[in-house]
């Protein structure tokens, strides 16, 4: 599920709009990276929580209450001891009922799941998720397109969002020139900002860019933490991000009928 892929109202400016600003001068902790089967150093490995059902898979030998037969697990059942799923890029919070998508995705032999916040309110409620859930986690932004609004309040407030155990990327965020939801400067800020923040706390970021590549991988330049490229669409960048030793996150853009170079770079 994509966020801000719908069209909706530009909101206008709040009091304490963000503007440019120096740097602060602050210890930044190293990024942290996170490769399969790491799971002893980074909270995607923790234990799976009580009651929870998302996580457990592996130690029950199957998922969820199979008194329930209307959650009939999606893979078939020669698969169930299979590879588990990682869901790295979720918006649960959009959901009527999160809660039983996360039980049915433990079921279908999802072990974990990343929900993404894309305001500061949707934050909390993806933080509140990952706190009802051990296999969900939080990765918490501002997204491009609510730049226009942000303010210095909204950064302060998801600084605080970040230092929680179970917050484990800034994202999505990003520059976004397809759209006109936010003006550019106000969008650079924003993504400057966000960038400082996940060197300050040591934390990978997700990337949005769409029709803004040079302008997004120049503003990554000095950025020396772990790189998501969500839902990649720019095949002529793939070399540098592959140089950069970033990650690729192809999506369902890559089945689109005209999309054969970004199928190619898959």
């Amino acid at each position: 599920m994509a966020a801000g892929e719908g069209r909706r109202e530009p909101r206008a400016a709040r009091r304490g709009s963000l503007q440019p600003r120096g740097r602060a001068d602050r210890p930044r902790r190293r990024a942290r990276s996170v490769h399969a089967g790491d799971g002893a150093s980074h909270p995607l490995g923790a234990e799976p929580v009580r009651g929870s059902g998302l996580g457990a898979r592996s130690q029950r030998g199957g998922g969820g209450d199979r008194r329930d037969r209307s959650r009939t697990a999606a893979l078939p059942a020669d698969r169930a001891a299979g590879p588990c799923v990682i869901d790295t890029h979720a918006h649960l919070a959009a959901l009527d009922d999160a809660d039983e998508a996360v039980a049915r995705a433990a079921e279908a032999g999802v072990t974990r799941i990343l929900t993404v916040g894309t305001d500061v309110d949707d934050c909390r409620r993806a933080l509140s998720l990952a706190e009802r859930h051990e296999g969900v986690f939080a990765i918490l932004g501002i997204h491009p397109h609510e730049a226009g609004t942000a303010t210095t309040d909204d950064l302060a407030a998801l600084r605080d969002l970040l230092e929680h155990p179970k917050a484990v990327a800034v994202g999505e965020t990003g520059l976004d020139w397809y759209r006109d939801y936010a003006p550019h400067d106000a969008q650079r800020r924003l993504f400057a900002a966000e960038l400082e923040l996940a060197s300050e706390l040591g934390k990978p970021v997700v990337i949005h860019t769409r029709a803004a590549d040079d302008d997004t991988f120049a503003a990554l330049d000095d950025f020396t933490g772990t790189v998501v490229l969500h839902c990649f669409s720019s095949p002529r960048m793939l070399p540098i991000a592959l140089q950069r030793g970033w990650y690729v996150s192809f999506a369902g853009n890559a089945t689109f009928p005209k999309a054969v170079d970004l199928r190619l770079a898959a």
